[in-house]
């Protein structure tokens, strides 16, 4: 018959967590911190607007520069996505990472000489394909836009927990 010591031995050993590694702590205190979130939130408003901005008032000359920022801000995307993956839990798969992948997927059009390859490849079509093509590029780069601004909602919710822990700290 087990008495009462083995019995708390035996739970005890069954109720114990590994206590998270220590990197793991610190890169995701480095994705909550507010510099970062602020760089985010920058390189978001960045990718949701510019190309719009870049198609109504910057010179064709300028897309060079302008495919050189966006290539930075998916890279930052792209280290954000990497260390969500490998230092917060449960975010790989999560409804987070399907936004942040896809934001990062979206960021692709907007580099033109990229574009300007698609565009050569598909060849010509006649006025009514064009028509159809043209209607489902807007449909998809609505769907990408309102991906978009779920992630600055995500980014703003973040910052508002934040300083609700600043808060009561």
């Amino acid at each position: 018959m087990m008495d009462r010591q083995d019995s708390v031995e035996k739970e005890v050993k069954i109720q114990k967590i590994k206590p998270r590694p220590q990197w793991k702590i610190k890169i995701e205190k480095l994705l909550e911190n507010y510099y970062w979130v602020g760089v985010m939130t920058i390189v978001t408003f960045y990718a949701l607007f510019m190309d719009d901005i870049r198609f109504l008032w910057i010179p064709k000359s300028a897309d060079l520069t302008i495919d050189i920022c966006t290539i930075i801000c998916m890279s930052l995307y792209l280290i954000e996505l990497f260390l969500g993956i490998i230092a917060v839990e449960k975010y790989f798969l999560s409804f987070y990472f399907w936004v942040d992948l896809i934001s990062l997927l979206s960021m692709i059009p907007d580099i033109s000489f990229l574009l300007e390859q698609i565009e050569g490849g598909l060849g010509g079509a006649g006025d009514g394909a064009d028509v159809a093509k043209t209607g489902r590029a807007t449909r998809v780069i609505k769907i990408i836009r309102i991906i978009r601004v779920i992630r600055i909602i995500r980014i703003i919710r973040i910052t508002m927990i934040l300083r609700v822990m600043k808060i009561y700290k």
